[in-house]
């Protein structure tokens, strides 16, 4: 049978009670959302909706009459764009198999696969009619990396054929 005696210094639970006693509360700074009331709110909805309220009360924007004009004119030519075909051919014109042969001549052999693991390495090595069929597989890892060279290849072409770069522009 045990003893309890608070009084016996080396009993287990007179170490847990003087333990006890020696715990304070915390005097760590927290941050914490007051309301406008000066409570503190604990409830996460209730601290969010109030964070909300108080960035719309100190941030509000103040829009000009030519600023809501100009939004709307941009607004519409954006529209009107995407009901409109594009007028450069360079959008509208099929890949053709110089095209794939040149983006597989350059492709970096050194880089390691994607998650359907083909080696661009394997790639470079097709016969012609076999990247002849590769011309219509569906999009995998590696062919979207293909397609992306192809399109920036001739993106490039065009914007450096038709002085549509400033001299000025360089890096990225």
């Amino acid at each position: 049978m045990w003893k309890v005696g608070l009084h016996t210094s080396n009993t287990y639970f007179r170490k847990l009670a003087e333990h006890i006693d020696n715990l304070r509360p915390s005097n760590e700074e927290t941050n914490a959302i007051i309301n406008a009331n000066g409570h503190v709110l604990v409830d996460d909805w209730e601290a969010a909706k109030a964070l909300a309220q108080h960035n719309a009360n100190i941030s509000s924007l103040a829009f000009s009459r030519s600023d809501k004009h100009s939004a709307r004119v941009s607004r519409n030519h954006i529209k009107s764009c995407r009901n409109r075909p594009a007028d450069n051919p360079l959008f509208n014109v099929d890949f053709i198999l110089s095209e794939l042969t040149y983006t597989l001549q350059n492709l970096d052999t050194k880089k390691s696969p994607g998650p359907d693991n083909i080696h661009r390495h394997f790639l470079s090595h097709l016969g012609i009619l076999d990247r002849e069929r590769l011309l219509p597989i569906s999009l995998t890892c590696i062919t979207c990396k293909i397609i992306k060279s192809m399109v920036l290849w001739r993106l490039t072409h065009n914007l450096l054929t038709n002085n549509l770069l400033l001299p000025e522009q360089f890096a990225f």
